[in-house]
């Protein structure tokens, strides 16, 4: 039987050979070719995974430290001073803001998703323990390589052996299933940059969602491990925040981003080609089409038989 691990590790896989075809191009030509010097990177990231919307979708958006972050902040603040849910009508300065501005962000849609823990509960809870308990006989391993680390590794030690009594008594499912997808992608990601970049500091800064608050942001700790397992340059250090369901993020409007792309995604009908609201159509056909520089969307198809499929999915505008 296939472990929460095994099928991370096939999603990589996919997810790299996509990356490689369509996406490594562009971003060499637009995008690292200006910004490949740049040291200091943050990652963003919200999701829109609840089921009330016709996709579940995860966004990233990436950030070199390459324009004052007040400035950044207080300019997103302006021209959205609230999120796209609360949003009524969409400032066409501010995608245009986006589209000019330095960040780079990558949305996954998720198909199927919810198959991975209702029609497989029993499965991905079997998977769940065999990965923590993987993790577990793996941990000693790093421990003996720096004992300097021995703290931070007991605590990791905590965090998993928690995770498994809520697999036990069945708790947070569904949570568990957002939370392993999210740091598995995202980790990749960033990797990614991390490895074409000149990066020694790379942080991850996600939306105040709940994942934050399974055992004391075990999401943080999952990040960083898959986040120097891809790395090549082992000169870069991870950071994160702390920011969970019930506290307020500094960060809030650097997460607009992400948070506007996922909620129009999230929202678009790919069937029928609509959307529920004209507050989506800016962000749809002026910063995610014909966008080769700072918008990839890809989606992932999670199979019956319990495999996968990645594509990436362009749109264009149409005439």
């Amino acid at each position: 039987m296939k472990t929460v691990y095994d099928n991370e590790i096939l999603l990589i896989k996919l997810l790299n050979e996509t990356f490689e075809k369509s996406v490594k191009i562009p971003l060499d030509k637009n995008y690292f070719s200006e910004f490949q010097d740049v040291k200091k990177w943050k990652c963003y990231s919200d999701y829109a995974v609840d089921g009330n919307k016709p996709n579940s979708v995860i966004t990233f958006t990436l950030l070199p430290h390459v324009v004052n972050p007040n400035f950044l902040s207080e300019t997103i603040n302006y021209y959205a001073p609230k999120d796209i849910k609360k949003t009524r009508n969409v400032n066409a300065k501010f995608i245009d803001f986006i589209r000019k501005s330095p960040f780079v962000s990558f949305s996954f849609i998720l198909k199927n998703d919810n198959h991975v823990y209702i029609q497989n509960k029993e499965g991905f809870k079997n998977d769940i323990l065999k990965s923590m308990n993987m993790l577990l006989d793996t941990i000693p391993n790093w421990t003996a390589e720096n004992t300097n680390l021995e703290p931070y590794h007991k605590e990791i030690i905590k965090k998993t052996k928690q995770v498994i009594r809520l697999v036990n008594d069945n708790k947070k499912i569904k949570i568990l299933k957002n939370l392993f997808l999210i740091t598995s992608i995202g980790s990749y990601i960033c990797t990614q940059f991390a490895n074409k970049t000149n990066a020694e500091i790379f942080g991850w800064f996600s939306d105040r969602d709940e994942i934050n608050d399974v055992a004391d942001h075990y999401a943080s700790d999952l990040f960083n491990i898959q986040f120097n397992a891809y790395l090549k340059n082992r000169n870069c250090q991870f950071i994160s925040s702390r920011a969970d369901s019930n506290t307020d993020d500094w960060y809030g409007d650097f997460i607009k981003i992400p948070d506007f792309i996922s909620g129009t995604l999230a929202d678009f009908d790919l069937e029928t080609k609509n959307v529920s609201h004209k507050k989506f159509l800016p962000v749809l056909r002026d910063l995610i089409c014909d966008n080769e520089r700072n918008v990839f969307i890809f989606e992932i198809n999670f199979k019956s038989d319990n495999t996968l499929e990645c594509s990436r999915i362009k749109y264009y505008k149409e005439d």
